[in-house]
C-alpha cells in the first residue's frame, strides 16, 4: 500500500466516523489495512487519530459524514458538539457514559445528542470494556452489544456493532437509552470488565 492508497483509505473512514472513539478507530484502521504493512498501519491509525480528535475536541465540518459517532465525555457533549457544523439531520451513534455528570434538562445523553444533531439517534458501544477489544476473537461465542436506537439509525448501527466484532442486541428504541446509560453503573461496573451475551435458548 503506497502513501497515495493510504491517504485515499484515511479519507473514507475518516468521512464515514469523523468522531471515533479510540478502540473502534484502532479496529477500523485495522480492517481497512489489513493486508497492509505494519508501517502502513501505524501510518493510518495517526492520520486517523489525528483528524479524529481535533474534530471532536476543536471543532470542524461534518457535512461530508455518513455517521457521527459521540465519543466524548459527558459533560461535554453540547460543548464538543457545538463546536462542529453539518450535524444537521445526521445519523449519530452516542457512546457516552454519564461518568462526567449529565444535563438532566435531557432524557438521557443521546437525547442531549439529537438535540444538537436533529437527526436519527442510537445509544450503542456504551456497555462495552474497550479495554477487552482485542479479546474479542479469542470468545467460543461472540459477545453482545447492547444499543437503543431510532428506526432510521438501527440499520447503519448493527452494521457498526458488527464491523467492531459483536452480536448487536436491541434493547428497543431510544427512550429506552436512560435505561441502558443507568445499566453500566448499576450492575456492568459492579461485575468488572467482562464480554456478556444475550441470546434466545439454543444460540448459545
Amino acid at each position: 500500500m503506497n502513501r497515495k492508497q493510504l491517504d485515499g483509505c484515511r479519507r473514507r473512514l475518516y468521512r464515514r466516523l469523523p468522531l471515533l472513539g479510540g478502540w473502534l478507530r484502532r479496529q477500523a484502521v485495522y480492517e481497512l489495512v489489513l493486508d497492509a504493512s505494519l508501517e502502513a498501519v501505524r501510518m493510518l491509525a495517526e492520520a486517523v487519530t489525528r483528524n479524529g480528535e481535533a474534530l471532536g475536541r476543536e471543532g470542524g465540518d461534518a457535512s461530508d459524514a455518513d455517521v457521527v459517532l459521540v465519543a466524548v465525555p459527558s459533560g461535554s457533549i453540547s460543548e464538543a458538539l457545538g463546536k462542529v457544523t453539518g450535524l444537521e439531520g445526521k445519523v449519530a451513534i452516542d457512546a457516552t457514559n454519564a461518568f462526567a455528570g449529565r444535563d438532566e434538562q435531557h432524557e438521557s445523553l443521546s437525547h442531549e445528542v439529537k438535540a444538537h444533531t436533529n437527526g436519527p439517534v442510537a445509544k450503542a458501544f456504551n456497555a462495552n470494556f474497550a479495554v477487552l477489544y482485542d479479546q474479542i476473537g479469542a470468545q467460543g461465542v461472540q459477545p453482545s452489544c447492547l444499543y437503543a436506537a431510532d428506526d432510521d439509525a438501527r440499520e447503519v448501527t448493527e452494521q457498526l456493532i458488527r464491523d467492531a466484532g459483536y452480536e448487536p442486541v436491541s434493547v428497543g428504541g431510544l427512550e429506552n437509552a436512560r435505561a441502558l446509560e443507568d445499566f453500566v453503573p448499576g450492575v456492568l461496573a459492579k461485575i468488572g470488565q467482562v464480554f456478556y451475551r444475550f441470546a434466545p435458548p439454543g444460540d448459545l
